[in-house]
């Protein structure tokens, strides 16, 4: 139902006011009363009951009268015109704004639209890369002062473009001998890894695999080198890269455990040793 603002209610009563206003006066001017020249020139009243009789109602005044009919009609029509005209107006200015509200709630349908199609799309056929057969190689070995870390890793292109700036990064990590709490470690693992900048890395197409490796040398004072296998060693293990239409880094990332073995232990060259993920410990991938 179409509400009419105050504005436009107050100027239909202002009219039909002024169209009170009007005919009052006329009625007004009926009731005057008539003068009359006498002999000796001055003017006198005339007769009030003569004048009584003439008086008329306003209804009757107007009815009788063709002039003031016709007057009077010109004055319902033009009052009729006005209030016409300002719920014209008021109609109008209230269709302008419901359109515009329509118009503004459409763009932003169309947007919502558009940015769920586009994901939608991106996920089809984006780049994703899993991080698999991760084991330890020659020279892996257990000292006491520490451990040599070799490890081999194979990363897949499952999806249907290719990936940028690939890069793969591994750290090791003590529980037992670290300050840092693991939950600290990762997170700041992971922070490298989306920090990894893009002019850097490999180009891996679709279906495509990357057998990367890494050696290192880890300082585990604390950690129970040459006492019965009693502890654990963690390694993390990630790959940065980025996607069509997208700058922002994706990551591929899992924490891989085993036993830390009594010294002297080692890897013999040719053999691969699986390194198996740290259970109950999710990883992530976006």
């Amino acid at each position: 139902m179409l509400k009419l603002p105050k504005w436009a209610l107050v100027g239909f009563y202002a009219l039909a006011f002024l169209i009170w206003i009007a005919f009052a006066g006329y009625w007004a001017s009926s009731e005057r009363p008539t003068f009359q020249k006498t002999g000796n020139g001055d003017y006198s009243a005339a007769d009030k009951t003569s004048n009584a009789e003439e008086q008329k109602s306003l209804w009757q005044a107007t009815t009788d009268d063709p002039v003031a009919l016709f007057t009077f009609w010109i004055a319902v029509l033009t009052g009729v015109l006005a209030f016409s005209t300002i719920g014209l107006w008021v109609t109008a200015i209230l269709a302008g704004r419901k359109q515009s509200r329509d118009m503004v709630a459409s763009i932003a349908a169309a947007e919502a639209a558009n940015k769920i199609n586009r994901e939608i799309m991106i996920a089809s056929r984006r780049a994703w890369l899993s991080i698999d057969d991760a084991k330890l190689k020659h020279p892996t070995a257990f000292a006491a002062d520490g451990i040599t870390f070799a490890v081999n890793i194979t990363v897949k292109n499952h999806g249907q473009t290719p990936a940028t700036s690939v890069f793969v990064k591994f750290e090791s990590y003590f529980p037992k001998s670290s300050s840092e709490k693991f939950a600290a470690a990762e997170s700041r693992f992971k922070a490298q890894l989306r920090a990894h900048p893009i002019e850097l890395g490999d180009l891996l197409f679709p279906q495509d695999t990357l057998i990367q490796g890494q050696t290192w040398w880890a300082d585990v004072a604390g950690a129970p080198i040459g006492t019965p296998p009693s502890d654990v060693f963690i390694i993390f293990i990630g790959v940065s890269y980025r996607i069509a239409g997208d700058k922002a880094a994706h990551i591929t990332h899992h924490a891989h455990s085993t036993l830390i073995a009594p010294v002297g232990t080692a890897v013999p060259l040719g053999s691969l040793i699986d390194l198996p993920r740290m259970p109950f410990a999710a990883g992530e991938a976006d």
